[in-house]
């Protein structure tokens, strides 16, 4: 598939857990450390899906420099699968189990396997994609933050 199409589920799967930290957010309004927390991560995860989205923009304008990747979407549409289910579950979470679901999603193996696969297109896509990763280790490192504040048992 061409670096384009492979990259709308990247940006969709972004605005998707952007979407959901905004809902933690909102959630957890009478906490406001926690709520503060998920709403700079939504934040975050929006600047990540317009990124992506720009990215798109320049391998549209420019398909030639763009080529082919293999890819198996599974993995990112199950990691998708599991942020609606999580979004749907009745009562909300709490802020312990927000924090665990978080730490799971930002380390997930799909999203890094996907833009490990996208990085075969162009060496302008891997320059985004190691700057998204790089967010995507600060995001850890603020969950893990506030799990740690919390006592919350993250794993490993």
């Amino acid at each position: 598939m061409h670096a384009d199409r492979a990259l709308r589920p990247l940006a969709e799967f972004e605005k998707l857990v952007g979407d959901l930290y905004s809902w933690l957010a909102a959630c957890f309004s009478t906490d406001q450390e926690a709520s503060a927390a998920f709403a700079i991560l939504a934040v975050e995860e929006a600047a990540h899906a317009n990124l992506i989205e720009y990215q798109r923009r320049l391998v549209r304008q420019n398909p030639k420099e763009f080529g082919e990747v293999e890819l198996d979407l599974g993995e990112l549409f199950t990691s998708r699968a599991q942020v609606e289910r999580f979004r749907a579950q009745q009562p909300p979470p709490t802020v312990e189990e927000a924090l665990v679901f978080a730490f799971q999603i930002e380390n997930s193996a799909a999203e890094f396997h996907f833009r490990h696969v996208l990085r075969q297109a162009n060496p302008a896509i891997g320059q985004l994609l190691d700057s998204l990763g790089k967010a995507d280790r600060q995001h850890l490192a603020h969950i893990m933050d506030l799990a740690a504040k919390r006592n919350v048992f993250l794993p490993a």
